[in-house]
């Protein structure tokens, strides 16, 4: 598990003041990136000249309001790792610590000139490994 305290910023949100929905993926990103950097791995992650990972798939359901100068605290998970492709799951919690939102996002390794699958390298397969879902009691 990786887990980073972020701040809800004000181009974060809406008019309002309260986080944009699709914000939480942009956050949740920059958590991803955090942990790439972190194991010396974002070189090869986001600017491999061979393979790129896209987002396939995301979601993200929220239960608390979120707004402009929250502290938050985000948990990073791999829940599933297949041969070429793997899920994360983002938990973000208030500063109270309750869930204020689950967020997954679904990557796929794939070939840039050919657009095909690949299976994921060793170094990101351990990396996933490292973060694996495990439930807390």
């Amino acid at each position: 598990m990786h887990i980073k305290k972020e701040i809800i910023g004000f181009s974060d949100c809406d008019f309002a003041g309260v986080l944009f929905y699709g914000k939480i993926f942009d956050i949740t990103h920059r958590i991803l990136e955090d942990y790439m950097k972190s194991n010396d791995f974002y070189g090869d992650y986001f600017k491999d000249k061979e393979t790129v990972y896209p987002i396939i798939h995301c979601e993200a359901s929220y239960m608390k309001t979120l707004t402009a100068g929250d502290e938050i605290v985000v948990k990073l998970r791999s829940k599933t790792i297949r041969t070429s492709s793997f899920e994360l799951e983002y938990e973000i919690f208030s500063k109270e610590s309750e869930i204020a939102a689950l967020v997954s996002t679904i990557h796929i390794a794939i070939r840039k000139i050919s657009k095909t699958k690949t299976e994921l390298p060793l170094k990101l397969r351990n990396l996933l490994e490292a973060l694996k879902y495990e439930k807390e009691d």
